[in-house]
């Protein structure tokens, strides 16, 4: 099985990923943070992809899913966004 998961980098978004690499689970992970990504990277599997992009970005959207649309994703777990 393959997820996706968005803003993976940090907090709930980081947690769920570890979660389902703990399941045998293959990992993409969206983050428009790239030094969150590279300080995280070295905690997950090798076979782990990662992916910046800023996601309120229509481009980078854009990007992504032609990316994401040759992986065979399983599992979406949408957790980019902020609060105030």
């Amino acid at each position: 099985m393959k997820a996706v998961v968005t803003g993976g980098s940090s907090g709930i978004g980081y947690s769920i990923a570890k979660y389902l690499e703990s399941q045998d689970i293959d990992l993409i992970i969206i983050s428009s943070d790239k030094d969150k990504l590279e300080k995280v990277r070295p905690n997950f599997k090798p076979n782990t992809k990662f992916i910046v992009a800023d996601l309120t970005d229509l481009k980078k959207v854009k990007d992504t899913y032609v990316i994401l649309k040759q992986e065979n994703v399983d599992i979406l777990i949408n957790n980019a966004g902020f609060g105030l």
